[in-house]
C-alpha cells in the first residue's frame, strides 16, 4: 500500500500495548509494497528497539504466520 490508511497511530499504539507490552515511541508508515490490502510500519519502543509491522485487511489466512514461524524456527548451519 503506498498511501497511509486511515487508521490513528495512537490506535496502533494502543493495540500494541495491549496485545504484546510494547511501549511504543513512534510509528511511521512506510509506502511500500504493491499489496492494496496491506500496509507496513515502522514501530520504535521507547527503549529505542525498531519493529516491522504489518497491516492486513481482510480474510485472516492461517499460513500467512505460520509458514513464515516454521521457517524462521528452522536451524540452518553454514558450517
Amino acid at each position: 500500500m503506498l498511501t497511509k490508511p486511515d487508521l490513528r497511530d495512537e490506535k496502533i499504539m494502543a493495540c500494541l500495548r495491549h496485545a504484546y507490552g510494547l511501549d511504543i515511541a513512534t510509528v511511521s508508515f512506510l509506502p511500500l509494497g504493491a499489496d492494496f490490502n496491506t500496509a507496513v510500519y515502522r514501530v520504535t519502543t521507547t527503549d529505542g528497539a525498531d519493529h516491522f509491522l504489518k497491516l492486513r485487511r481482510g480474510e485472516f489466512l492461517e499460513a500467512s504466520v505460520s509458514v513464515p514461524k516454521y521457517l524462521a524456527d528452522l536451524v540452518v548451519s553454514s558450517k
